[in-house]
């Protein structure tokens, strides 16, 4: 409920005001609602999910997920980077990397204090992307800096034994699709149920971005590097993902050709587009379910008052009577 209300109040005003905005040359300003739009003239919805990051959805024919699209096979690493990794074979390598937006002085001083003290200690090399090129004189030898690398190569290579990232849902598709277990550091939005994922089916472990201390990091870390089942089981999805009958991409070419082909794929509809809001999230049954449930209560409430009545009643004038009697006796 709180989604489809955030979604209505706040997602879908801020992408009428891009559409207009952006495509005003063609006489957006004079098109329905964004709602509208999406209602009567949506063909085809890609969505960027998959059932290996969650659990499996029933969906209408014209929606299709699509989630991990823009994965390729990995390339080779550059000259540099490779070396660095080769350097480093025998234990392998960490890549660590939080996003385009969260960087070292966005982490905070303490964060990356406990990061650079835990890397450290360890026996593998360390690729960390930060666009903070100042903390190269505090690193340890094990630790490479820079503001890009190329993740996926980097996650492909058969060296890279751990991910630590802030668990957005791409890093996760690659990340599983190449079979590299995750400590996830969720900051916002859906990374903090995308750690919690990666905790219960096995695949990663997750830490509180607030609070964590270094020894829970050290923990944490120490058992997704080195116990097997995080590396069994994201291998495993790894196989399920790239067994699919069909690649997403080619999934959303061919949803986006039918469509065409179709004439917009009306038959794909379901009715679901046409009910109003409040029966769309069944607000009409759930009111009827409550003016249901308070005619029950209130029909309980008046027959044990009449039958209260009824006992207690008849009680009473048993006891007058009684009274009565025995007054008269005495008299």
């Amino acid at each position: 409920m709180y989604g489809v209300v955030f979604h209505q109040m706040v997602y879908l005003p801020r992408m009428d005001k891009i559409m207009r905005t952006h495509f005003a040359p063609v006489g957006a300003s004079n098109w329905p609602y964004i709602t509208d739009i999406l209602r009567e003239r949506q063909a085809l919805t890609l969505v960027d999910s998959s059932f290996v990051m969650t659990n499996s959805i029933a969906h209408a024919p014209n929606v299709l997920d699509v989630g991990g699209l823009h994965i390729k096979p990995g390339q080779p690493l550059t000259k540099d980077i490779g070396n660095f990794v080769s350097s480093f074979a025998e234990h392998g390598i960490i890549y660590f990397a939080m996003g385009t937006y969260i960087n070292a002085d966005l982490l905070g001083d303490w964060r990356v204090e406990h990061l650079i003290r835990l890397f450290g200690t360890l026996k593998q090399g360390v690729l960390w992307k930060t666009d903070s090129p100042e903390l190269k004189d505090r690193l340890p030898s094990n630790v490479k800096i820079s503001n890009w690398f190329p993740q996926n190569d980097v996650l492909a290579n058969p060296s890279c034994r751990l991910f630590i990232t802030h668990g957005g849902v791409h890093s996760a598709f690659e990340s599983i699709y190449h079979g590299v277990p995750m400590l996830i550091i969720p900051v916002f939005a859906d990374q903090k149920q995308n750690g919690q994922r990666a905790h219960e089916v096995g695949y990663g472990e997750a830490i509180n971005f607030d609070t964590f201390e270094y020894e829970e990091l050290s923990d944490k870390l120490q058992a997704v590097l080195f116990q097997t089942k995080y590396k069994s089981t994201v291998q495993h999805l790894s196989n399920v993902y790239k067994s699919s009958p069909v690649h997403p991409l080619q999934k959303a070419i061919s949803g986006i050709e039918y469509v065409i082909r179709t004439g917009g794929a009306a038959h794909l509809k379901t009715k679901a587009t046409d009910l109003p809001w409040y029966q769309l999230l069944l607000l009409d049954v759930i009111g009827f379910c409550l003016i249901l449930l308070g005619l029950i209560l209130y029909v309980v409430y008046r027959t044990g008052g009449i039958l209260l009545n009824l006992v207690y009643g008849n009680q009473n004038q048993s006891t007058v009577k009684v009274k009565q009697s025995v007054n008269k006796k005495k008299q």
